[in-house]
């Protein structure tokens, strides 16, 4: 019963503008808006502190040199590392039993 009186009021576009114009909605309204700006800034900063640290770079260009390094020592065609002597596209034959 409670909650549906509660739905009503709310729904009543009257008290809702009443609400909305009252002092403690403003005011939690200012402070919401206050924290969610000061948020972005604070954001940005520390985003620009990163994207010019001297780390992320070395970090950076070591991925890519072991990238490249990577590349170079993969050939085209050549057998899965992971299964020597057996590309991986290759298949068990019939009848090969599991070894260990």
């Amino acid at each position: 019963m409670l909650s549906r009186m509660l739905f009503s009021l709310l729904n009543n576009l009257h008290v809702v503008e009443k609400l909305a114009e009252s002092r403690p909605i403003r005011r939690a309204a200012q402070i919401t808006a206050y924290a969610i700006t000061k948020a972005q800034i604070v954001g940005r900063d520390a985003s620009k502190r990163v994207m010019r640290s001297q780390t992320l770079r070395k970090v950076r260009e070591t991925f890519v040199n072991e990238v490249k390094q990577g590349w170079k020592d993969v050939r085209p065609g050549s057998p899965d590392p992971a299964t020597p002597g057996r590309s991986s596209c290759q298949r068990r034959p019939q009848g090969e039993q599991w070894s260990l």
